[in-house]
């Protein structure tokens, strides 16, 4: 029984995270077709914009299916240096391609000089992944939001560490779902599958990091996730 549903949350947790990377390609290949088709002047750059993305999404989905394949035959790829701030980067370009982003407002705010981050780079950018479509599919779910703003950023906290935060500007967190929403399963949103903060916190938490959700500075929910810096792990290994 327990390993049968150990299986269970393994391929749902392969369904959740598929369905981002696998959705974009489809639209990246649709909005491609449709240019095509269409009566519009097309250049080819254009269209090998489009089909950079829907390969970067591909690479993404398989390099997703290796990393669960890895845990489950126990040979996870080593730990390197990561560029956090390049990681944040290309995962708000991935978790957001421009034909799905609407009217939503993108801001962003890197910070200089971030420290380099102890990690897997395709497990960090999942996380970064997940929080920015929980953040932009609850506005975009919200029809009353009159100002929908997106803003990712990093910095640098008083023990130097580097803290990565996604902040939106809905409607907040529902306190009925707030204690629970890190649970498998638990999710408050009706069109989600309650795994994307627990995969979130169980990868944060491997990486000896910290992810919390408090109110926005524009209202809203603010999501942060804190992570060692790579001197300061030498430093203890030492």
């Amino acid at each position: 029984s327990s390993r049968v549903s150990e299986m269970g949350t393994m391929i749902a947790t392969l369904a959740h995270e598929l369905t981002q990377p696998i959705s974009a390609v489809t639209n990246y290949i649709e909005t491609c077709t449709d240019l095509l088709q269409s009566d519009r002047p097309t250049t080819p750059e254009t269209l090998l914009r489009g089909l950079n993305g829907a390969e970067a999404q591909a690479v993404r989905a398989s390099e997703i299916i290796g990393r669960l394949l890895a845990y489950i035959t126990k040979n996870e790829p080593p730990w390197q240096a990561c560029d956090l701030n390049a990681l944040v980067w290309d995962a708000g370009r991935l978790a957001l391609p421009g034909p799905q982003r609407g009217g939503m407002e993108l801001k962003w705010d890197l910070a200089d000089h971030l420290p380099a981050v102890l990690g897997d780079p395709v497990q960090i950018q999942q996380v970064v992944v997940n929080l920015v479509r929980n953040a932009y599919e609850a506005m975009s779910e919200d029809e009353a939001l009159t100002v929908r703003r997106l803003t990712i950023s990093t910095q640098v906290d008083d023990d130097g560490a580097a803290v990565v935060s996604i902040a939106d500007t809905g409607r907040g967190i529902d306190e009925n779902v707030r204690e629970s929403m890190w649970e498998p399963f638990a999710g408050g949103r009706p069109q989600g599958m309650g795994l994307g903060l627990s995969i979130c916190q169980s990868i944060v938490t491997a990486h000896g990091g910290h992810v919390w959700a408090e109110s926005g500075p524009e209202g809203g929910t603010a999501f942060r996730v804190r992570l060692p810096p790579l001197e300061k792990l030498n430093d203890a290994a030492d």
